[in-house]
């Protein structure tokens, strides 16, 4: 067992850790996001965070002039323990927020999309609203609807095949894996604060 002291160490030191990687990496992808996207400014707000940190771990243990042991291994030690885990989980939620940004349902084409006119059965393009054979009018809000249902179902499959899980109850995308107290692993939706499991029953 930890003396309570030192049990009480690790918690602020891991707090501390918090608060100094989180400050730090919004000013880089700050900074950074002016020039580059979502996912190339994580990726670069994670390097350059580390390097930023090492550099002042080596710093201030050099002022302490301690061995060349200890030099060498301290700061590594501290920055893998204590401030690594926060830098990859800022890391992966960004990547995460821009597989989501990059699946804008706005964004999506539709052009190798074709339906089947009801007058002369031709096949014609899913957004015409004239058909180019027989001149048959489709009615603007069921193509509307058509349009609307066809984006969403391939948000929905391009989402899922990038490993991303939709909340049945508020629809957003950010449902992630979670572990409950008994140890079971759950689908957890942090806006409606339950899990996925919890809403079917």
């Amino acid at each position: 067992m930890f003396p309570a002291s030192s049990l009480a160490a690790i918690i602020t030191t891991f707090l501390v850790a918090l608060i100094i990687t989180y400050i730090l990496n919004k000013l880089t992808k700050k900074i950074l996001g002016k020039k580059y996207n979502i996912k190339e400014t994580a990726f670069r707000a994670f390097i350059y965070d580390s390097i930023i940190l090492l550099i002042i771990f080596y710093f201030f243990i050099f002022l302490r002039s301690p061995s060349f042991s200890e030099y060498l291994i301290m700061p590594i030690l501290v920055f893998a323990i204590f401030y690594m885990p926060f830098l990859l989980i800022y890391l992966i939620a960004d990547i995460k927020k821009a597989k989501i940004k990059e699946l804008n349902i706005d964004k999506i084409s539709l052009d190798h999309e074709t339906k089947r006119c009801p007058e002369c059965a031709e096949t014609v393009k899913l957004e015409a609203r004239k058909c180019r054979f027989c001149g048959h009018l489709f009615d603007e809000e069921e193509l509307k609807r058509q349009v609307e249902e066809r984006k969403t179902e391939i948000l929905k499959n391009e989402m899922a095949s990038k490993g991303l899980m939709q909340c049945p109850q508020c629809g957003k995308w950010d449902v992630y894996k979670d572990y409950m107290p008994d140890g079971s692993v759950v689908d957890w939706c942090p806006h409606c604060e339950e899990s996925l499991q919890n809403m079917k029953k």
